[in-house]
C-alpha cells in the first residue's frame, strides 16, 4: 500500500484524455516514420535510376492492396510528395493515375478527368487504375 500514488478527483477526470492525447501521438509518431521511410525507398530508387540509366524520369507504382496502400490515405501521400519535392527541388514531382486505354498503353487520367461528362466517369472501374509517383528531372 506504500507504493500507491494519491490521484485526486480532478486528476482522474484527466487520465483518459492523457492517454487518448498519447496514443494519438504515438500513431502521428509512425505515421511519419512510415513516411520517412517511403520517401527514403523513392529517393533511393529514383537516384540510383538517374546512375544507371539514360531516362531522365522514375515512375514508383503504387501496389493497390499491398503495403504501400498507406500511401492511398490522401494526407499520407502529401507529405511523401512535399517531402520528395525537398528532396528533388527542381524537379517535377507528382502523383499520376493511368488508365488502361483500348490501344494497351497507359493515359493520363488527369486528362481524361477534364473532359468526360460526371455521368460517364461515375462508370469508370477505379480498381483497374494505376497509381505513380513520378519524379521528372529532364
Amino acid at each position: 500500500m506504500s507504493n500507491l500514488i494519491p490521484i485526486s478527483r480532478e486528476q482522474m477526470r484527466q487520465l483518459k484524455n492523457q492517454q487518448d492525447e498519447k496514443n494519438r501521438l504515438e500513431k502521428e509518431r509512425r505515421r511519419l516514420q512510415e513516411i520517412d521511410k517511403i520517401t527514403n525507398d523513392i529517393y533511393s530508387s529514383v537516384t540510383y535510376s538517374a546512375k544507371t540509366m539514360t531516362e531522365t524520369s522514375y515512375r514508383y507504382p503504387i501496389v493497390k492492396y499491398s503495403e504501400k496502400q498507406f500511401l492511398l490515405d490522401t494526407n499520407n501521400m502529401n507529405d511523401v510528395i512535399k517531402g520528395l519535392q525537398v528532396a528533388f527541388p527542381d524537379c517535377s514531382v507528382k502523383y499520376v493515375e493511368y488508365g488502361r486505354g483500348f490501344d494497351g498503353k497507359l493515359h493520363d487520367m488527369q486528362d481524361i478527368y477534364a473532359t468526360c461528362s460526371q455521368l460517364a466517369l461515375s462508370q469508370l472501374d477505379r480498381r483497374s487504375l494505376e497509381l505513380y509517383i513520378i519524379i521528372d528531372w529532364s
